[in-house]
């Protein structure tokens, strides 16, 4: 099931415990920069420090999908 849900600043350490907290997901840039790999991140401790570093960037808006092995490729 795929969603859209626009979080704010304030709750994102909360919702980021929240996706690691459920099994272990790998949660994948929905886009990368041109001419590069998606980058995905296995800890929330990683996605975090990326997302720290997004968030003062221009581009206050990030995107990325979470993907649980354990759903053996069910989405």
């Amino acid at each position: 099931m795929q969603s859209e849900v626009h979080i704010p600043e304030a709750h994102v350490s909360a919702v980021i415990e929240a996706v690691f907290s459920q099994g272990a997901p790998i949660v994948y840039e929905s886009y990368s920069e041109p001419e590069q790999e998606l980058r995905s991140f296995e800890s929330a401790l990683a996605l975090e420090a990326e997302i720290a570093l997004r968030v003062p960037d221009e581009r206050r808006f990030v995107a990325y999908s979470i993907y649980y092995p354990e759903a053996n490729g069910a989405a």
